[in-house]
């Protein structure tokens, strides 16, 4: 069981671990999971602690995460299987969204991390004055790190997945997960453009 699980976390192994063992229910639960765990780091990143309490803060974004941030790993699946097809790929929708579950796996470790953070500080990692914070401790420090780490980690078996899926080079498909922020930016763009454009007449 242990060595079934190394595969899943090395790049080499990642796809062929989720062909043989990728289940419709644990796909579900990884991307409301994944949700939830963005949606906290949103929090924390955004300092909402200065305007909320941590009770609402915390019910709050752990059920919009659960409820409604797993849509945003869904839709970022449907515009990697699309924006893969501008390029070549060949992956189906379900392989694309399974390689996104799956490789959030180790993000989801920023849950804990957190959770020893809050121990370790209480409210003030939601609060602004937490960047300051984190200058002078160490032990803050080094969660950070950990946490970059990890969303790094995802990061990597998510282009490997693309790689043998789609059946692309590591180059391609680093290009192929970088695209749907580069079309979401330029989306971005026009509407900013049209709304300057609008505001000048």
């Amino acid at each position: 069981m242990v060595s079934q699980w190394s595969q899943l976390f090395r790049p080499a192994t990642f796809t062929s671990y989720i062909t043989s063992n990728a289940k419709d229910k644990t796909i579900t639960a990884l991307l409301m999971v994944g949700g939830a765990t963005y949606s906290i780091v949103d929090a924390q990143i955004s300092h909402y602690g200065d305007t909320k309490s941590i009770f609402s803060l915390l019910v709050i974004n752990l059920a919009l995460g659960i409820l409604l941030g797993w849509i945003r790993f869904y839709i970022y699946a449907v515009v990697l299987k699309w924006t893969g097809e501008w390029i070549g790929g060949k992956a189906s929708r379900e392989q694309v969204i399974s390689v996104v579950a799956y490789s959030l796996i180790p993000a989801l470790m920023i849950l804990p991390l957190m959770a020893m953070e809050f121990a370790l500080y209480r409210d003030v990692i939601f609060k602004s004055s937490y960047v300051e914070f984190c200058s002078h401790s160490v032990p803050a420090q080094i969660i950070q790190v950990l946490k970059v780490l990890l969303v790094i980690y995802s990061s990597v078996l998510l282009i490997s997945g693309l790689r043998d899926v789609q059946g692309f080079s590591t180059v391609k498909a680093f290009v192929n997960f970088v695209l749907p922020f580069a079309l979401i930016a330029l989306l971005l763009g026009i509407v900013l453009l049209l709304l300057m454009l609008l505001g000048s007449w």
